[in-house]
């Protein structure tokens, strides 16, 4: 089994640079990252996960909204 202390490297990515962490795209790093340069990050992880909803929803006894 792995030795691995990646829980701990996860909070250290949360506390330094949290969108960065998350995608690691020069415009999520904190040195240059606006509010208005958040919209795109949530954007892009609202479709995401309504994109993996609509291709799993068939599968559920769930609807999903669109």
């Amino acid at each position: 089994m792995l030795n691995s202390k990646t829980d701990l490297d996860w909070e250290k990515f949360g506390e330094s640079d949290p969108y960065f962490g998350v995608v690691s795209v020069d415009k999520f790093h904190k040195t240059g990252l606006t509010d208005e340069g958040k919209e795109p990050f949530f954007r892009h992880g609202h479709e995401y996960v309504a994109d993996i909803l609509s291709k799993i929803s068939p599968f559920l006894s769930i609807e999903c909204e669109k």
